[in-house]
């Protein structure tokens, strides 16, 4: 199977799950239901975020540069760029860890706190 297939699938299942399980369960005041399913809503909101920054990385790389490294001359910026362009899929790996892991902990705090 092809990512965009299996991804797909799973999306789909999500989100039928949900369309069918939240009304069903608020009907029946299932509050555990409910729980549960605002925990999934959660985390794939998590995800999806996680996702956007990772898609957005690249971006947000360059407009940081000229941002914060106006004063350097060009070729030093063109070296930076180049840098960051080869060690892509590890900074790409490190950064989805990162979120990952940072919105579960403030995720789980919140839970508790509440």
């Amino acid at each position: 199977m092809t990512p965009y297939v299996l991804f797909g699938s799973l999306a789909l299942v999500y989100g039928a799950t949900i369309y069918y399980f939240l009304p069903k369960a608020m009907l029946e005041m299932n509050l555990n239901l409910i729980l549960q399913i605002f925990f999934l809503i959660l985390l794939g909101m998590l995800f999806g975020l996680t996702v956007l920054a990772s898609n957005l990385q690249g971006l947000i790389g360059s407009f940081l540069t000229s941002l914060f490294l106006f004063w350097e001359s060009n070729s030093t910026r063109s070296i930076l760029a180049k840098n960051v362009i080869a060690h892509r899929n590890r900074n790409r790996l490190t950064s989805n860890i990162y979120a990952l892991t940072l919105g579960c902990i403030i995720f789980l705090i919140v839970s508790a706190n509440l």
